[in-house]
């Protein structure tokens, strides 16, 4: 049986890795403008590498490859999520609308 939980931290590490380095290349001023998609990265990637979810949601999330980051980004800037996703709390309701979300797409696509 695959490990989904093994692959969705080391595809959040490599993006993660990623996301830093594109970033220290940045000048001051872009840095600072990308403050909270740093804060973002770095909060989400500690949740994921310290809390275990369930096989279902590590799934989706390995679906991403090694963009999770960045698509879970890209799913709260769209989808306006009204938390800051400063506390675990938060980024469990984040990530557990963000499972739903992608499940529904991927059951419109089978039908």
């Amino acid at each position: 049986m695959r490990n989904y939980r093994k692959t969705v931290l080391k595809n959040t590490e490599a993006n993660y890795a990623s996301f830093k380095e594109t970033e220290l290349a940045k000048s001051k001023s872009e840095i600072f403008d990308d403050a909270y998609q740093i804060y973002f990265m770095g909060n989400v990637r500690d949740y994921l590498a310290y809390t275990e979810l369930d096989t279902d949601t590590y799934k989706i999330l390995a679906r991403e490859k090694d963009k999770v980051l960045d698509d879970l980004y890209r799913h709260y800037l769209r989808e306006d999520f009204e938390k800051a996703l400063s506390t675990d709390d938060d980024i469990s309701d984040f990530i557990r609308q963000y499972c739903v979300n992608i499940q529904a797409e991927i059951d419109d696509a089978e039908m």
